[in-house]
């Protein structure tokens, strides 16, 4: 069953997969700000960089974000 179209099931497992990563930066009763802080990059890289920074504010972790190392 495919539940993320568009998306190989074999990138579920697979760390060198590019991905994004995305940050709520507000939040108003149900109206949420989701933003790309990064794309394409492998969920190796963006573990790396949030396990060596642990960030606390949402600055912070764009901060983090913007240093993982893009893939071609």
């Amino acid at each position: 069953m495919d539940h993320f179209p568009g998306i190989p099931s074999h990138c579920f497992s697979e760390k060198q997969c590019s991905r994004d990563v995305l940050g709520c930066s507000e939040s108003h009763d149900e109206l949420v700000h989701v933003r790309v802080l990064a794309s394409n990059v492998t969920r190796v890289d963006a573990d790396a960089a949030f396990r060596q920074n642990t960030p606390s504010s949402y600055e912070e972790v764009a901060a983090v974000a913007a240093r993982i190392p893009r893939t071609a």
